[in-house]
């Protein structure tokens, strides 16, 4: 017992100075939590007090929790951190003190530095602007990975000029740290510009686009003295004839690359030479099915001239000359003429009639086609309302077929779908008719879908039968074409040009922007040499991309802009060939 005595005596006359710990290993960054305590409980901290050296000072008026104490440091560097026992320190383990002390404990807060840069997927030549993030001084040391280093701020932009991936990395100058970096993948280039024609008379505005350019402002050089900053979409008139080259600089003139395109000027001559012709509906085909009296057949006549003068010659309607044209034509310009309408096509006597044109004046060997339509002996037709004409389904997607009730209604309806068009007009016996009762829509079950044949147009129509089986009114023939789907259309974001996304989802887009950048990306199921992706606003096409040597189950990235204020539909298709006829893959979105 006298030992034991003796031994406690001996430990508590012992000045043994405990030491601060951390419940944590380093390293230490800004914002964190880090709990401090002594090594050795203090019994008294009634006292006693911690300094973190950044100005924040604790007293304890308790020991609740047994002497730990939490802080965050909200700035980067090196601290002192100090407790103070404000009394004498007694403990039976870590010896005692006498008098009130300090102790100290060095700790280095680091700022949790990273690297940001926009855009997050840029291509060749695209202006990257980067940041580094919590860097304590402001001259850092930029490598860009392709061999540009510089010294310089937190802010900078750099210019991929090749395609690839870059490690970018960022260092202080006067600290030491390991370098942070950060991956840049840079896309190829695929701006251009493109006029709207090749060929232009003397004074008459040409428009010229920029395609995919990323900056809002273009610098324009139109090559007769004129060079201009201005937008992606631009309009420029000559007034001497000759050969021009218009050249285009991204971002205002500060890009590196200029992208160019030949135009023509011409003067007036009353020279012209037929370069195009097309002759059809203005509903698009080459036939229509139309009512007795009705008025609703307007052929469409579309001439392309080299040169600038008159044009003339005579509308054919079976066969006879029925109307005359005389018109100017100016150079480049795509002239739209239809049949005038004071003097509309007959449609008087039931059946098939032909409509063509023959081109007087300049005098060229060309044959026009001959548009047909066919006259049902019915004054009043069926309006179909759903598909719309024209309308491409996925081969696993069945639309209903849906059409307006018509006057007196009907006992039933019957439906027919045949791939041959006169066929289908003459109401052959090969022509099978599938009864709707009671219903104005019609959804094919499994056996009529998988009838009909894939990637080619199919006819339909309907018809209203009394309680006879007889036919009252026909609607009618509209086409519809099954896409058995080889490529994957996925879109991934919208934005408008200041680059506010917009929200893109099944039930459409809204957006009050003129213009509309659509970011997406196509996968093909095989090799080919070159897809083609059309982009048609309410069936009218805006932007058409091109890719080559394309490889199985590659993705591609796509980028194109649509007009943000016109309602309807926003269609994209794949096609294998350059024929709007093989498609291959498409996908739909609503403008509201």
């Amino acid at each position: 017992m006298k030992k034991l005595i003796i031994i406690l005596i001996f430990l508590f006359s012992i000045n043994i100075y405990s030491a601060i710990v951390v419940n944590k290993s380093g390293p230490y960054y800004v914002g964190e939590y880090i709990g401090f305590n002594k090594d050795c409980h203090d019994l008294d901290r009634g006292t006693s007090t911690w300094n973190f050296d950044d100005g924040t000072v604790y007293s304890y008026p308790d020991d609740s929790d047994y002497g730990w104490q939490n802080h965050i440091f909200n700035i980067p560097g090196t601290y002192k951190v100090r407790y103070t026992h404000g009394s004498t320190f007694v403990t039976p383990w870590c010896g005692s003190t006498t008098a009130a002390y300090t102790e100290n404990y060095v700790i280095t807060i680091q700022a949790r530095r990273a690297i940001s840069f926009s855009p997050a997927q840029p291509k060749e030549d695209q202006q990257v602007y980067f940041q580094a993030l919590n860097y304590v001084t402001s001259s850092v040391l930029w490598d860009f990975g392709d061999g540009t280093q510089l010294w310089g701020g937190h802010y900078q932009t750099h210019r991929y000029q090749n395609t690839g991936v870059y490690n970018v990395s960022v260092t202080e100058k006067d600290i030491k740290h390991t370098p942070v970096t950060t991956v840049v993948t840079v896309s190829p280039d695929d701006r251009f510009i493109q006029v709207a024609t090749s060929e232009v008379r003397i004074g008459e505005p040409l428009t010229v686009y920029a395609r995919n350019f990323n900056g809002k402002t273009i610098l324009w050089n139109f090559d007769d003295g004129t060079i201009v900053i201005g937008g992606h979409t631009i309009s420029h008139t000559y007034s001497k004839p000759g050969n021009y080259t218009i050249r285009a600089v991204d971002d205002g003139g500060t890009s590196k690359k200029s992208f160019e395109t030949p135009v023509n000027v011409y003067g007036i001559s009353d020279d012209v030479i037929l370069e195009v012709a097309e002759l059809r509906f203005d509903n698009g085909k080459y036939f229509m099915v139309v009512p007795r009296n009705s008025n609703k057949l307007k052929p469409l006549l579309r001439l392309k001239m080299r040169g600038t003068g008159t044009i003339t010659g005579q509308w054919l309607y079976d066969g006879a000359v029925y109307g005359f044209i005389n018109e100017l034509s100016r150079q480049g310009e795509v002239k739209e003429i239809t049949m005038d309408q004071a003097r509309p096509l007959p449609t008087i006597e039931p059946g098939v009639h032909t409509v063509s044109f023959r081109l007087t004046r300049p005098e060229v060997d060309v044959v026009f086609p001959t548009l047909r339509y066919y006259v049902l002996p019915y004054e009043i037709g069926m309006n179909t309302i759903s598909p719309p004409d024209g309308f491409v389904a996925k081969d696993n997607e069945i639309p209903a077929f849906s059409w307006d009730q018509p006057k007196g209604g009907a006992a039933k309806y019957q439906i027919a779908f045949s791939h041959s068009l006169f066929d289908l007009l003459n109401n052959r016996s090969s022509v099978k008719w599938t009864d709707v009762k009671g219903s104005l829509s019609f959804t094919p079950g499994k056996e009529i879908w998988d009838g009909l044949k894939r990637n080619r147009w199919t006819y339909w129509r309907v018809k209203a039968v009394d309680s006879f089986n007889n036919t009252t009114v026909e609607s009618g023939i509209n086409e519809i074409k099954i896409v058995v789907a080889e490529a994957e259309i996925t879109l991934n974001k919208v934005t408008n040009l200041e680059g506010r996304e917009i929200s893109l989802n099944e039930n459409g887009i809204t957006s009050g922007s003129d213009m509309l950048l659509i970011n997406g990306k196509v996968k093909y199921k095989g090799d080919s040499k070159f897809l083609i992706l059309q982009i048609l606003v309410n069936d009218k096409l805006v932007d058409q991309l091109l890719f080559r040597d394309v490889k199985k189950n590659e993705t591609r990235n796509f980028e194109t802009s649509v007009p943000g204020r016109h309602k309807g539909k926003i269609v994209f298709q794949v096609l294998k060939t350059s024929s709007p006829s093989v498609i291959v893959g498409i996908k739909g979105i609503i403008l509201k």
